[in-house]
């Protein structure tokens, strides 16, 4: 869904989107729409040729989670599921492309799948790159960011520049000097003006009034 290029736009920092992948058309849609849309839309991400795809300065991506979700814990598939195929991909974007800046998320459960060894691949494939400083948090957007919401993920970002150490937030919870309580709950959220273009869908006001009532 491109939230990168968002999140760029909410923090005031000009940029090109060079390109993004997507297979699901409701959010090629939504892409389509987007003020500032990517130079380059590929489909299926494996299907990607490294070598061809454009060079930038801050690569992102988030691949796949359900092969990594709490619920396929204890399955027997392990480390094998093509859905995992895209995690490569990242990977051998980084190591041809070698941009300046790039993040990677997924959610926590990679981090134990396949009794860990998902990740120990991962990390032995971060480490290979030469060059490259790197260093990864579990963020809450609850706990980091004010939203009402509690998604944690796990963020692995690396950079070329090895000189100064990766800056990571504080949340409101360790940070006794410099507290950060949540101050937006799902109401406001709900009850911020919206342009008369933007719509709520089937989600509207009213649906949430009742699911605030009965929780």
């Amino acid at each position: 869904m491109c939230t990168e290029s968002h999140a760029l736009d909410a923090l005031g920092i000009a940029h090109e989107h060079a390109f993004c992948s997507e297979t699901w058309e409701p959010a090629i849609r939504c892409i389509r729409a987007m003020a500032k849309r990517p130079k380059t839309l590929y489909r299926d991400v494996t299907e990607r040729e490294a070598d061809r795809a454009p060079d930038v300065d801050l690569y992102v991506c988030g691949f796949p989670c359900q092969p990594n979700s709490v619920m396929n814990l204890h399955r027997e598939q392990g480390e094998e599921d093509t859905r995992r195929d895209p995690m490569a991909k990242a990977l051998e974007y980084i190591k041809n492309k070698r941009p300046k800046y790039w993040v990677l998320e997924n959610v926590t459960g990679i981090m134990h799948v396949g009794k860990g060894a998902v990740w120990r691949a991962l990390v032995d494939a971060l480490d290979a790159l030469e060059g490259y400083a790197w260093d990864y948090r579990v963020l809450d957007p609850c706990k980091h960011a004010n939203s009402p919401q509690s998604r944690p993920r796990v963020y692995l970002v690396g950079k070329r520049d090895s000189t100064t150490p990766i800056e990571w937030p504080r949340s409101s919870i360790d940070d006794f000097d410099h507290p950060r309580p949540l101050l937006t709950t799902l109401t406001t959220t709900l009850d911020h003006p919206r342009p008369p273009s933007t719509t709520l869908t089937t989600f509207d006001h009213s649906t949430a009034n009742k699911l605030l009532r009965t929780a």
